[in-house]
């Protein structure tokens, strides 16, 4: 008997659906993260203009936000990990 050779189906998938729930989470890990960078930066910056203006509350409010950013992505990223997980 010879084989049977059919036509390839086209199949309509709409990927948004499968997608949207991770949507946010992957915005909220990108926004932590350019938050955790940008506020290091004046850290960066203002040195580079005066070697002796450095202080405390600068250094402060850069570490606090680095880590609020840091956390924030931080559990967007589990996030993401355990709904995969339960996907699989």
């Amino acid at each position: 008997m010879a084989p049977r050779y059919t036509q390839p189906v086209a199949i309509n998938v709409d990927n948004s659906k499968y997608l949207m729930p991770y949507k946010a989470k992957l915005i909220t890990i990108v926004i932590g993260l350019s938050v955790a960078v940008a506020s290091r930066a004046p850290l960066w910056i203002v040195p580079e203009q005066d070697r002796y203006s450095m202080s405390i509350a600068l250094a402060l409010s850069g570490l606090v936000g680095s880590l609020l950013g840091g956390i924030a992505a931080l559990v967007a990223l589990i996030r993401v990990l355990v709904q995969l997980s339960r996907a699989l």
